[in-house]
């Protein structure tokens, strides 16, 4: 696990995801990555900077990282009392051959474009299908609130 996560993370260091910066929060591991994922434009989260913590501790690349929002969010797919994403995005469709920079493409994309097939927050999901202008102003308020340190 250790070689191949220590290439990954070298490899996204040295051509970073765009709108994505990683770094480690204990230097002495590589287990556990932070992910800072800048809101994307044309979306209620613009201007916002969500921290991410992906954990690479239980048997990578076997197993799918665990994924955690450390910035609360409002969005459909992401639990809002602990930051854990929708299983289905990433844990029920993992293939060794997977990467870390393939998951977190994913959840950029997932910030991007909400999931409605599997949402873990049902109440929002039913907002953003039915009232997409009170979805909208609602993550709107939440990025101001706990994402741009404002």
């Amino acid at each position: 696990m250790i070689p191949r996560i220590g290439k990954e993370y070298n490899d996204i260091s040295k051509t970073p995801i765009p709108h994505v910066t990683v770094t480690l929060p204990d230097k002495s591991s590589m287990a556990v990555w932070h992910c800072v994922i800048d809101g994307p434009i044309g979306t209620p989260y613009a201007g916002g900077k969500f921290v991410l913590q992906l954990d690479f501790s239980d048997n990578y690349p076997f197993k799918s990282p665990k994924i955690k929002f450390l910035t609360k969010i409002y969005h459909p797919n992401i639990r809002q009392e602990n930051g854990e994403i929708c299983d289905q995005l990433i844990k029920d469709q993992w293939k060794p051959t997977m990467t870390a920079r393939s998951v977190v493409n994913t959840l950029v994309k997932l910030i991007e474009n909400p999931d409605l097939e599997s949402p873990i927050e049902q109440e929002i999901a039913k907002e953003l299908k039915e009232n997409k202008k009170a979805y909208k102003t609602k993550a709107a308020e939440y990025t101001k609130k706990y994402a741009t340190g404002k």
